[in-house]
């Protein structure tokens, strides 16, 4: 597994956001919007094989020039399908290469699906 970090064209970015109906935080625009004083957004393509399986957009801040946290908010594009085993590799390897100097805090904030209600809890 590869991580390439702020090298994927916007155009291509936003092709893959629609194709795949991907969150608002996951939009190119909104990455933008979020660039304010002390914040740098990153975007990684996850490569597979020499295959693009994934991108993700990081919205990163520097707290007392100590450590950083990039958060990943409802992150990433899954692209293809990937195995479980995978999707824990990239979230532990996303520090890979990662374009800011300093040890950073990776905090993904996924959606999930909204388990079933027991019948009897209706």
């Amino acid at each position: 597994m590869n991580v390439i970090w702020n090298q994927k064209p916007r155009e291509q970015w936003d092709a893959a956001h629609a194709a795949h109906s991907a969150a608002m935080q996951q939009h190119w625009i909104y990455g933008a919007s979020m660039r304010l004083p002390g914040m740098q957004i990153h975007r990684a393509e996850v490569r597979l094989d020499g295959k693009t399986v994934a991108l993700a957009q990081f919205i990163c801040r520097r707290y007392a020039y100590l450590f950083g946290v990039a958060l990943c908010t409802r992150g990433p594009i899954w692209l293809s399908e990937v195995s479980d085993t995978d999707r824990r590799v990239f979230s532990a390897r996303s520090n890979d290469r990662y374009p800011c100097r300093g040890h950073a805090l990776f905090c993904f904030h996924r959606t999930s699906p909204i388990p079933s209600i027991p019948a009897w809890h209706r």
